[in-house]
């Protein structure tokens, strides 16, 4: 959200991180080319998500088990890396930890470097207090019970972070802006309307394109996406439409 807090910020993401995860196991349940050997990816990821928080996975939290599935599930392209990531959860809710490690590992050196942390840091207005963490850890665990609790104690990385100011609004935009939405956006979170404020204040009405595929970005994994891209950089641009959609697929 535009001047969101850091908890305005993190509410929109988990409703995506949420949804990102039940669209998944539930579409990968009924297709073998993602699921493998597994019948149930749903109740296998529940499983070792619990285990992380229990301690029992060794080396693993819950917290480095969730990055390392929500990069996976937000990049994958195919089902041959969805159906890699089953398997590897699988194998360490039995026990053996090798690939799950070994995805962990390559998030970590992916999404939380130094420099990342400070960025996303800096970038903060309104951190969240250590009372509110608390609060929201137990609500969000309840909410979103895979991604919530984790969410909820990720904004005290912040706390007792100088804060910056917002941003003003822009004045207005040369160009309508072109915006694209998916329910199931583990970085963006699941509601491109919190949008709003920022092209009210612009007195800029954009095109929004929704799209019912699980990941991110939109235009990467949908080429229904890439062609409305193609066609917004037209000289003739997209004309009178302000609502699109593009299928999953």
């Amino acid at each position: 959200p535009f001047t969101g807090s850091a908890k305005d910020r993190a509410a929109v993401r988990v409703r995506g991180e949420q949804q990102a995860l039940d669209t998944f196991t539930r579409r990968c349940a009924t297709n073998p080319d993602c699921r493998g050997q597994v019948a149930d990816p749903g109740a296998v990821l529940r499983s070792v998500l619990d285990k992380a928080r229990a301690g029992t996975l060794k080396d693993l939290d819950d917290a480095t088990v969730s990055d390392a599935v929500m990069t996976t599930v937000g990049l994958a392209t195919d089902q041959a890396g969805l159906r890699s990531l089953v398997a590897a959860l699988q194998s360490a809710d039995r026990g053996d930890l090798t690939d799950l490690t070994t995805m962990t590992r390559r998030t970590a050196a992916l999404q939380t470097p130094d420099g990342m942390l400070v960025s996303r840091c800096n970038n903060v207005t309104g951190a969240a207090g250590l009372n509110e963490v608390d609060a929201l850890t137990g609500d969000w665990g309840k909410q979103y019970p895979l991604v919530g609790q984790t969410m909820a104690i990720s904004l005290a990385r912040c706390t007792g972070w100088g804060t910056s100011s917002p941003a003003s609004a822009p004045a207005g935009f040369a160009v309508p802006p072109l915006v694209f939405g998916a329910g199931a956006d583990p970085v963006n979170g699941s509601d491109p309307t919190v949008l709003g404020q920022l092209f009210a204040a612009a007195r800029s009405q954009p095109t929004s394109v929704s799209w019912d595929g699980v990941g991110y970005s939109v235009v990467a994994h949908s080429d229904c996406a890439a062609r409305i891209v193609n066609d917004f950089l037209d000289a003739t641009a997209l004309g009178a439409a302000r609502s699109r959609a593009c299928p999953a697929g």
